[in-house]
This record gives C-alpha cells, structure tokens and sequence, in this order.
C-alpha cells in the first residue's frame, strides 16, 4: 500500500503537468470467463494509456522479460524467494483492459520498482520512481481528450461500483494458482499423476507424446 501510495504521488504530479486522468486499484473482469485482473494504477494521457504494476520489494532483484519468475535475495543470499515475473503480470491486464475498452492501439506496460532495486532487472519495462517521473519526455500525442475520457468514463465504471472486493480477488488468485499446479505450463494440457519404470512418481503432460513436459511429485 506505502508503494503504491508513492507512485500515485508522481502519476498526480504528472497528471498536473500533462493532464489526463489516473485511476487507481481497479478490479476489471475476464470477458473470457469469470476470472478478474486487478490494477494498480491506469494513467490516462494525451500520450498514451500506461498501465503500472507496483513493486515494493526490498534485496536484489534478478529476472528479465523472459523469465517467467524472477528471483528476490535478502539477507546476503541466504534468503531467495520467487514470483511471478510481473511484467508477464502486467501484459495479462493489458489483454483485459484493451478487451474491456474494445481497443487494439498498443497501451504501455510499466512495473516500478519503489525501493530502486533494478540494477540486476534486464528489462524495458522497469521503471523506479525517479524514472516514471519522466516517461513523458519527448512523448508524442496519440489521443484525443474526447477518446481519453470515453476510456476513463468505461473504466471508473468499475471502480465506482466494484464487482469484486480484493479479499475475493486474493482468493481467487489463490485458487488460480492451485489450478496451474496441474495444467501443463507448455501445452495447457492437465497433468496426469504417472509412474517410471523405476517406480517413481511424477506428473506428466496428457498429451504425451506431442508434449514431454514432466513435474516431479
């Protein structure tokens, strides 16, 4: 909450300079199913439509565009945590939001990194605090004040009269999750519980042989 609380204070800063107009913490839904994406911020400008995920790790991160987890390492690498690469997070809310707002010109995905923690983050689409600050540098006008407001006006829809409360939404993220533990992350294929010759279990791809994905038990 503190980091998106300081990234909020620079997208006001730039919204009084460039205007525009910023909502922060909506929850938008999955035409495709019954699932929602929630986002930190949207920013709303005549130079484009970003989308900003909020990071307020602390440690070095490691990861790249690539990567579907990236690494966090505190206490001098004694202590390594995973998760999610949030820039492939953030472009899942892209897909959602140009799908809510019926749009297939290009809407920029931005994750910030509050602490300034990217030293070891080989990315694009990293920004920190001091960076987001000055994204519109030399940007070029892409849309009208009528087109942003139409935009706006779909989205504070949702965030007037939320559809879903983050308890719900943390909740079904946790289901989300456990459900990918037996999807095939290559084919999306289930994954079926096997036995080696050997005698050893682990889950294998239904697919098989066309796919050869394995997970260990």
């Amino acid at each position: 909450e503190i980091g998106e609380y300081r990234v909020s204070r620079v997208l006001e800063s730039l919204k009084n300079t460039y205007g525009g107009y910023i909502i922060n913490d909506v929850i938008i839904p999955n035409k495709h199913n019954n699932k929602t994406s929630q986002i930190d911020h949207i920013y709303f400008s005549r130079y484009g439509i970003f989308v900003i995920e909020t990071k307020n790790y602390s440690g070095r991160i490691y990861g790249n565009d690539k990567n579907e987890y990236w690494t966090q390492v505190l206490l001098y690498g004694e202590d390594k945590n995973k998760f999610y690469n949030p820039i492939m997070q953030n472009n899942t809310h892209i897909r959602r939001l140009k799908e809510l707002l019926n749009i297939d010109r290009e809407l920029y995905c931005i994750v910030v990194f509050v602490q300034g923690n990217t030293e070891f983050i080989n990315s694009d689409y990293v920004y920190t605090l001091d960076e987001l600050e000055n994204m519109l540098d030399n940007s070029e006008i892409e849309y009208t004040e009528e087109e942003l407001e139409r935009y706006y006006n779909i989205v504070q829809k949702y965030k007037d009269n939320p559809i879903q409360t983050n308890k719900e939404h943390i909740a079904e993220i946790k289901e989300t999750i456990e459900e990918m533990k037996y999807k095939c992350p290559r084919c999306g294929g289930n994954l079926v519980l096997r036995r080696s010759k050997n005698g050893y279990e682990f889950y294998g791809c239904e697919n098989f042989p066309k796919c050869r994905y394995i997970k260990k038990t």
